[in-house]
């Protein structure tokens, strides 16, 4: 059977939808770069030179809170054991310290930029989500140097 066209009004309706959504998704962009702007101005950039200095402190705590050796953090094995401390580590660094992405994939075993580009956006949509998952970070986040 044959469905029919949705009805001039449906169409308003959805493309109404469709903006408020935008607007949420714009309202949740703003909200993420004020994070990371506060981040930044809570804990300014060193000077290059010792920038990988500090990602060493930030991987320890990270292999701490989450049990792991530093050797299984750094591995290119993928059980989710694994994948959430290496995120999490990359978002840190990425975060505190201003090392590029390739630097950090190079710290962490990684092959590319993409990957810690990756790791970055997912934490950031679990600290907008997981409450659990948020205070987890701040707590580590607060014992950091």
């Amino acid at each position: 059977m044959a469905r029919s066209a949705p009805s001039n009004s449906a169409r308003r309706d959805q493309a109404a939808q469709l903006r408020r959504l935008r607007y949420r998704f714009a309202a949740v962009e703003v909200l993420l770069r004020n994070i990371e702007a506060e981040l930044r101005r809570l804990s300014p950039l060193p000077p290059p030179d010792s920038r990988q200095e500090q990602a060493g402190p930030i991987l320890a705590a990270v292999c701490r809170e989450y049990k792991l050796s530093r050797s299984a953090l750094i591995s290119r094995a993928r059980p989710a054991c694994y994948t959430e401390p290496r995120h999490v580590a990359a978002f840190l660094i990425r975060i505190r310290t201003g090392i590029t992405t390739s630097e950090v994939a190079r710290l962490l075993g990684l092959r590319d930029h993409s990957t810690i580009c990756f790791a970055v956006k997912k934490i950031q949509a679990r600290l907008e989500t997981e409450a659990p998952f948020r205070a987890r970070l701040a707590r580590l986040a607060e014992s950091l140097p």
